[in-house]
């Protein structure tokens, strides 16, 4: 009974990820990232097929939607 109930479990934890879009900034954007001030940033990185990004950096916010599995 008990295996059974965490199995169960498991799965539907587990499955939460696979219903859940994983956005990804690229691998440059990590902690002590240092940017330059007063110029345009670009910020990109991976997320699924369609899916809507939005980015806060100090007081900017820009959204856009993936294409290609990318988003700029």
């Amino acid at each position: 009974m008990k295996f059974s109930f965490f199995a169960a479990l498991f799965c539907l934890l587990s499955s939460f990820s696979i219903l859940t879009g994983e956005v990804k900034p690229n691998a440059l954007f990590s902690d002590h990232a240092v940017l330059q001030q007063g110029v345009e940033v670009p910020i990109w990185g991976k997320a699924k097929e369609g899916e809507e990004v939005t980015v806060t950096l100090a007081d900017q916010i820009a959204t856009t939607t993936t294409q290609g599995g990318k988003w700029i």
